[in-house]
């Protein structure tokens, strides 16, 4: 239960990143804190829709398909009808995914909060037979929906999982990472001039 994980930096970082903050993340399924280092706060506006591809064979998202696509208009042109139904399964599935990941949330967290008061009466000596069986169904529901959030990972990652095939989601948000900043616009060029894009 020690913080044993720290960020270094000097006064040559902080000159460039003086809004740089570390925060510690919940300890979750694993037994260190996650630390996050952000040295900028920067709001690129809504988040794209993207779809993963665990979402199939989800008889919700079967539902949500077949209800919307059977919502005909008459006399539209089958063009627009089609732009008709992509958006509103798209809507539907928004709201699907919002309640979704809220209610994965909240159970994680009421999971976690148990498991560390089972953890908490272990290192006092007060703990039964019965607990130690809730402790370990408790964890293997923690780690289901922790592997749907490393399924989500390992395609914004873009690499195949059995190719480096260790579950240490590590590796992912690394690749995550590298894709983000390859990805980032740091300036534009008009007339030959660069102006560099700043944070707010």
């Amino acid at each position: 239960m020690s913080k044993l994980d720290r960020y270094l930096v000097n006064d040559l970082f902080l000159s460039y990143w003086p809004k740089a903050k570390v925060e510690v993340l919940k300890r979750g399924n694993s037994d260190h804190c996650p630390i996050v280092l952000s040295c900028v706060s920067s709001d690129f506006g809504p988040t794209p829709f993207k779809f993963f591809n665990y979402w199939i064979g989800d008889s919700k998202l079967d539902d949500i398909v077949n209800g919307t696509v059977n919502l005909r208009g008459s006399g539209i042109r089958k063009d627009l009808m089609l732009a008709y139904c992509l958006k509103g399964v798209k809507a539907e599935i928004k709201k699907w995914r919002v309640a979704v990941n809220l209610a994965e949330k909240r159970e994680l967290k009421e999971i976690i909060d148990k498991i560390k008061s089972i953890e908490n009466n272990a290192t006092k000596g007060l703990i039964s037979d019965a607990d130690k069986s809730l402790r370990v169904d408790l964890r293997v529901k923690a780690n289901k929906i922790e592997m749907a959030k490393i399924k989500d990972l390992q395609q914004k990652a873009r690499v195949k999982w059995l190719k480096h095939g260790d579950e240490n989601n590590s590796f992912f948000h690394k690749a995550v990472s590298i894709n983000l900043a390859r990805n980032r616009i740091n300036g534009l060029i008009f007339n030959g001039i660069l102006f560099r894009i700043r944070a707010s």
